[in-house]
């Protein structure tokens, strides 16, 4: 059901809460029988906390987000550009990205 018909619930619920995600943080589930003439029902009802795609730290200019050091040696480089890329984009080219070449072994 959530397969098929989550895109419409998600914009049923960013219809209600705006743009943002169900983050799973205190989702609670509750699935019960409900009688019915023509067979029996399933009654699901689910609560979760929506968390918006944009913060308040995300708004301002001066915020970046930063990685601590990255040892490439433990890393494909082109996942991680990849990564590094993607989270650049999402935090408005405000990433800062620490590399290193590892230790001499």
């Amino acid at each position: 059901m959530a397969l098929v018909g989550g895109p419409a619930l998600k914009a049923l619920i960013e219809e209600e809460f705006g743009d943002g995600i169900m983050s799973a943080i205190d989702f609670d589930m509750d699935i019960t029988r409900k009688a019915d003439p023509k067979g029996d029902r399933v009654q699901i009802g689910m609560t979760d906390k929506s968390l918006p795609y944009k913060y308040d730290g995300a708004k301002g200019k001066r915020i970046e987000i930063g990685t601590a050091v990255i040892d490439i040696h433990y890393e494909n480089p082109l996942y991680m550009a990849e990564d590094a890329g993607a989270a650049d984009l999402i935090a408005g080219s405000r990433l800062q990205l620490g590399i290193s070449r590892g230790s001499p072994e």
